[in-house]
């Protein structure tokens, strides 16, 4: 991932991570970043495929 090449030599700005799918937060909580803004399902928006997103993430809505 890009993310492995992070630098800290930004550290001195505030850090914002942008992340198109919630799946790496855990990953990701151990860089210092001041916010974290990720996002990708809505919860779907469409029945039936609400179903299906509850199966597929774990992280389907919500603020984690």
């Amino acid at each position: 991932m890009i993310i492995s090449n992070y630098s800290h030599e930004y550290s001195k700005y505030n850090n914002i991570l942008i992340y198109h799918v919630l799946r790496y937060w855990k990953e990701f909580s151990s860089i210092d970043m001041d916010m974290e803004l990720s996002g990708h399902t809505h919860e779907c928006q469409f029945i039936p495929e609400t179903l299906f997103t509850r199966l597929l993430f774990k992280y389907n809505h919500g603020l984690f």
